[in-house]
């Protein structure tokens, strides 16, 4: 005659009257705790306002263009950002310090300043300030794509330059020289960083904005 053993199956998490006494006298280690998903939280709707429109792509503000069809001022904001950020995408994107000689510099800096702002490093290898300098500007660089960042030898550039005004940067705008800041110490000293460096430039315009990204528009533009 075929016995039939029936095994009771307590649920996930819990454990029998024999294994609750093993554990009491120390032959069982405690249960791991049963896992419980974590409870359902709704996602909350993001409120499409105008600090919204500020923060999306070209892609995701184009998919949005049903959005504001009941809000004639977001729709037109929306449009013009949509044209800000087309605007950027066409200008020529930099990314790097690049060296150039006396004999480029009309062409790479000041004519190349019509179209978008030109950074000049004036330096010199023996000069150990140059290299931090450079080496903050080689990041912003790479984070400002539509900025133009250029060095040149000092007394190549300006013939008898000397090197206690080293390292030195000339701000080029609209073929004109916009500002010039003389040493080290005018960005912090040997404590200076990248962005430190971006800081100071951008008060004299919008010299450094990552990702060659068109600043918003203040609050009095239409």
């Amino acid at each position: 005659m075929t016995e039939y053993h029936t095994t009771y199956k307590k649920g996930e998490g819990e454990s029998t009257q024999w294994q609750d006494i093993q554990r009491k006298l120390g032959n069982y280690d405690k249960p791991e705790p049963a896992w419980k998903p974590d409870p359902f939280t709704p996602a909350q709707d993001v409120a499409k306002d105008r600090q919204w429109i500020d923060g999306q792509s070209e892609q995701a503000l184009e998919a949005a263009e049903d959005d504001f069809g009941d809000d004639q001022f977001l729709e037109e904001y929306r449009q013009k950002r949509i044209q800000e950020l087309q605007h950027v995408a066409k200008q020529t994107k930099f990314g790097t310090v690049t060296h150039i000689t006396k004999d480029q510099f009309v062409e790479e800096v000041t004519r190349a300043s019509d179209t978008s702002w030109v950074i000049v490093l004036l330096y010199k290898d023996k000069v150990a300030d140059c290299a931090l300098l450079l080496h903050c500007l080689e990041k912003l660089a790479e984070a400002c794509t539509a900025t133009k960042f250029v060095k040149i030898i000092s007394d190549e550039c300006i013939p008898g330059y000397p090197d206690h005004n080293l390292p030195t940067l000339l701000l080029y705008k609209d073929g004109q020289v916009r500002q010039h800041l003389c040493g080290l110490i005018s960005f912090g000293g040997r404590r200076a960083t990248a962005p430190g460096v971006g800081l100071i430039l951008n008060a004299f315009g919008d010299v450094c904005i990552p990702g060659g990204a068109v600043p918003a528009a203040s609050k009095n533009e239409a």
